[in-house]
This record gives structure tokens, sequence and C-alpha cells, in this order.
């Protein structure tokens, strides 16, 4: 499983890097990347994206949400 995973970041990264020759969205091209990196790793999607990625956005946008409102109100 070490090896399986060790080539599922190799594939991973060489994914984002043609996608980002090609000029896919990189965005789109992130989350294509990620998913290769996941199924080889063996690692469960839905605890990963509740625990560790929901969490670290709700903490992004704690800290940064008055800056946001105060864009958006002015960009208005």
């Amino acid at each position: 499983m070490t090896y399986l995973s060790l080539l599922g970041v190799i594939v991973g990264i060489s994914l984002f890097i043609l996608f980002a020759f090609k000029g896919v969205n990189i965005i789109i091209s992130g989350i294509a990347a990620t998913l290769v990196m996941i199924f080889t790793s063996g690692m469960d999607i839905l605890p990963l994206v509740n625990d560790v990625w929901a969490g670290s956005f709700a903490d992004f946008m704690r800290s940064w949400f008055l800056v946001f409102i105060f864009s958006a109100i002015y960009g208005k």
C-alpha cells in the first residue's frame, strides 16, 4: 500500500502539472490531482472532507470574514 500511495502522489502531481500546461482550470486540475492521491492512498473521502477540509475552510472564513464583507461593500 505504501508504494501505491507514493505512485499516487507522483501521478497526482504529474497530472496537476500536465493540466496546468494544457490550460485547464486550476480548480478542476487541483480536484482531479487530489482525487488521484486520495484513491491510491486508500483514504476515506467523507471523513477527510468533513474533518480536514471543512474545518480548515471554516477557520479561514472566520479569520478573513470582515475583509471579504468590506471588499464586497466597497466593490459595489
